[in-house]
């Protein structure tokens, strides 16, 4: 089988968790995303004869199996936990690929939009200190999206605003700067 569902079991690395049986699957399946392999089910020996595993695109983990990306697809899993009453926890986890920094600098350069800094204060003297504060921030700054992001974000949505207030746009640090000057 070509892409065939692999199962695996927490149970025959650790023992039964009962409560905590969903939380040792789920760091079971974080490290295995982690390490990029699938670890073995330990003793396992004999499948279930009632089960035709060649009828089903499964494969059960009797050794070791690496876990590479398809099509640089995020890895996904599942983990199911069952008890006396019924299904304790069914959760499906995906991997986490972070941007590769080259990427994200070239988004930075390719950057079309401009971004919105309000500043206000209660009073106009306020208002310049603030404003030569957020100057010094921005020169300061690492010229980046992320960084302009948040800054802005949080200056917009994250402060109260005040009757004395000034508002810049500029598509990087250097242009929200020229702005205030």
């Amino acid at each position: 089988q070509e892409n065939p569902l692999v199962i695996g079991s927490v149970k025959t690395n650790i023992g039964h968790t009962n409560e905590a049986a969903g939380l040792a699957g789920m760091a079971k399946v974080i490290l295995a995303m982690q390490h990029k392999f699938i670890p073995k089910n330990l003793h396992f020996n004999s499948l279930n004869p009632e089960i035709d595993i060649d009828s089903i695109p499964i494969q059960i983990a009797t050794k070791t199996i690496p876990w590479e990306r398809k099509n640089n697809e995020p890895r996904i899993a599942q983990v199911s936990s069952f008890g006396l009453q019924g299904s304790i926890v069914h959760i499906i986890l995906q991997e986490y690929i972070p941007e590769i920094e080259e990427e994200k600098e070239e988004k930075n350069k390719d950057s079309k939009e401009d971004h919105i800094l309000t500043v206000s204060a209660k009073t106009p003297a306020a208002l310049l200190e603030l404003s030569n504060t957020y100057l010094n921030v921005l020169e300061n700054m690492e010229d980046n999206e992320e960084n302009i992001e948040n800054l802005c974000y949080t200056s917009n949505v994250g402060r109260e605003h005040f009757d004395y207030r000034i508002s810049v746009c500029g598509k990087n640090a250097s242009e929200l700067c020229e702005e205030f000057e």
